[in-house]
């Protein structure tokens, strides 16, 4: 659960990769669009930690069920009022 846990948060950070690339093709390559593709490049780097948080919820059963518990405590207290 470990291993599998860590492999997907490390294809996580694959999105920090992304504007450095995109860049680097960018500037060797003449593109019409070339500053929005940049732009969309770095709006998804920027996405890393949500999705990384995301990862470790739904790949470590701790933190779910954490997190489950919450949500329904949440719920059944707004339900009630």
């Amino acid at each position: 659960m470990a291993v599998r846990s860590l492999l997907a948060q490390f294809s996580v950070s694959s999105l920090c990769l992304a504007p450095p690339f995109a860049l680097m093709i960018l500037a060797v390559g003449k593109f019409e669009n070339g500053q929005i593709l940049v732009q969309i490049s770095f709006a998804i780097s920027s996405l890393h930690s949500c999705v990384n948080a995301i990862v470790l919820v739904l790949t470590t059963i701790s933190f779910r069920k954490y997190v489950l518990r919450k949500s329904f405590k949440t719920v059944r207290v707004q339900s009630t009022t």
